[in-house]
């Protein structure tokens, strides 16, 4: 498809970086082109997008693409394609696990943005989180009306950690999923291809399981202890990778449970009519006895 016509005014400059109007581009895609265009058209605006951005942030940083991934780094061409094949082989493992995300998501290629300057990392993510609730990260999915992945720079394996870890999310962005199953998952892909990524010993994990309480395991079920203070928040992160853990190792129907498990209720229901079981009772197989049921959202 050529360089589509009216696009290119749709990314005004915002704090230093062109910021598109995805709500207005989405809407001329609606408006003028047939369903079997959209992503390619989707595709060919980030690409415009990315040659802009990829102009403010030096000539160090260019865009590479694959069938079902674009991605912009500073890397060279050898180590960008070999974290696009390893992302790839993320997306493979998690289109296994959960087929339906899959199946249900929108038009147009995985979008990455690979920061070489941790200030401009932080700069653009900023924009998206004008309370500053981003924490320290190394990466995020950032959701809303175009969800995509961006990554700081990182050593070694922490990079495609990364990269694994934000790809479970920006798969299952589109289901409202809860977080504490959203996290889950993400751990475990991690560990799929890094065996050693969140080991504990089990001194280490009675340690993170006694911080959760009856007390304050509601912060994990509406996932508030994900963005909280230290100790809670790993916590919630040991007890979420476990709790997934489990669900996919005992039942099979972890694909079905995420189709139809609802942040409403924190999935609640949905343990009840496709696991025969509690999400209360499940957490008490882990933490021991307790009251430990989700209560859903007002």
């Amino acid at each position: 498809m050529d360089r589509l016509p009216g696009i290119h005014h749709r990314f005004p400059v915002i704090e230093e970086m062109p910021r598109p109007d995805w709500a207005m581009i989405f809407q001329w895609i609606g408006d003028n082109l047939l369903a079997d265009q959209f992503a390619e058209a989707h595709d060919e605006i980030v690409c415009q997008w990315l040659d802009e951005l990829a102009a403010m942030l030096g000539s160090t940083h260019n865009a590479f693409q694959s069938e079902d991934l674009i991605l912009l780094s500073f890397l060279d061409r050898r180590e960008a394609i070999g974290l696009i094949r390893f992302a790839e082989k993320a997306r493979g493992l998690i289109r296994s696990l959960l087929p339906y995300a899959f199946e249900t998501r929108g038009a147009g290629s995985t979008v990455v943005l690979h920061f070489e300057d941790p200030d401009e990392y932080w700069r653009y993510a900023a924009y998206f989180h004008s309370d500053g609730g981003f924490g320290q990260s190394a990466g995020m999915c950032i959701g809303g009306e175009f969800t995509h992945i961006v990554l700081a720079d990182a050593p070694g394996d922490q990079l495609q950690m990364c990269m694994g870890h934000e790809l479970v999310h920006e798969s299952l962005s589109h289901l409202g999923l809860p977080q504490w199953i959203e996290e889950g998952l993400a751990q475990l892909v991690e560990q799929k291809f890094f065996p050693y990524a969140h080991f504990r010993d089990v001194a280490d994990l009675r340690r993170n399981f006694a911080v959760l309480t009856e007390r304050n395991i509601q912060s994990f079920w509406n996932g508030e202890g994900f963005s909280s203070e230290q100790t809670l928040q790993e916590a919630c992160y040991v007890f979420a990778l476990s709790l997934v853990g489990r669900l996919v190792e005992e039942f099979v129907t972890i694909d079905d449970f995420v189709a139809n498990a609802s942040r409403e209720d924190h999935g609640a229901a949905t343990a009840s009519d496709h696991l025969g079981t509690t999400l209360g009772e499940l957490a008490a197989g882990i933490l021991g006895n307790g009251s430990w049921e989700p209560r859903a959202f007002d």
